[in-house]
């Protein structure tokens, strides 16, 4: 880790996988990680693909990233398909 003006910072080790990103928010899902209350905890998720609890959590943050990303590019796409003049 660094240090920069009183905030530890996080050296990404590794780059992110994305299909363990995309196993990791599924099964989050599946589970119940984003029910309230919660029917699952990040370290379920972890243990359940045997990686560190802040691994599961890089993962599924980067899955939403990407899951976000991908819904906001369908949506662009649609509204452009719609400004066509249709």
């Amino acid at each position: 880790m660094g240090y920069d003006g009183g905030y530890m910072i996080n050296q990404r080790q590794r780059e992110p996988d994305e299909e363990l990103s995309d196993k990791v928010l599924q099964r989050a899902v599946e589970r119940g990680y984003f029910e309230n209350p919660r029917r699952t905890t990040l370290v379920r998720l972890a243990d359940k693909f045997e990686i560190e609890t802040s691994t599961a959590s890089e993962e599924l943050r980067c899955g939403i990233l990407d899951f976000v990303k991908t819904q906001r590019s369908i949506d662009v796409q649609r509204e452009n398909a719609g400004s066509d003049g249709e």
